[in-house]
Formats: C-alpha cells, structure tokens, sequence
C-alpha cells in the first residue's frame, strides 16, 4: 500500500504499488491524479509496518476501467532498494497464504 500527498494542496490519495524500480514506482488507484505536480509518497512495508517516504511527479496516469487507474511515478532522488523491497513483500504474501492454508 502507498499513501501520495499532493504537496500544494496537501490532498491525499490511497493506491496500491505495482511495479517498484529505484527510479519509479508504478500504482493502481481509483481515481485520476494530475501530472507532473510534486508528490511525497509514503510506502507501508508489511513485514514490519516500516514507512518509506520518497518524493516524486506522476508522469503518466492512465485509465484501466471505471474507477481504476494506473500511474507512473518518477522519483525525484533514486533512494528505493527495489529488489530487497520487493522480496520482502513477496515473503509476506507466501507466509499468509501458507498460514491461510493450514
């Protein structure tokens, strides 16, 4: 899950993260956001609730379906450890389905 904060109208949205790269971060929410206004976006890691804020600008947003689109986020400073990130979510997916399945 991710939290974007418009910084001028400090307006904020919910999304969840799809893709993750040190360089962007892709999100599905359900509702359209403006281009290239400075956001400050704060990441929830599941394993542990840690809360990772970046800043960055949509610099795409595309509608999938009523209220469904995808956005492309460039961050401003390259500071994401994606792959450590990203495996760290994948762990958390695979424990809760082993423990849903016992």
């Amino acid at each position: 899950p991710a939290t974007e904060t418009d910084m001028g109208t400090r307006k904020s949205t919910q999304s969840v993260t799809r893709d993750l790269s040190e360089q962007g971060i892709g999100i599905a929410l359900e509702g359209p956001m403006p281009l290239h206004v400075p956001l400050e976006i704060e990441l929830s890691v599941p394993d542990n609730s840690e809360k990772i804020r970046v800043r960055g600008k949509a610099v795409w947003v595309q509608a999938v379906r009523e209220n469904m689109y995808r956005a492309g986020i460039y961050l401003d400073s390259f500071c994401l450890r994606p792959i450590p990130l990203a495996l760290r979510m994948i762990k958390v997916q695979l424990k809760s389905r082993y423990e849903v399945a016992q």
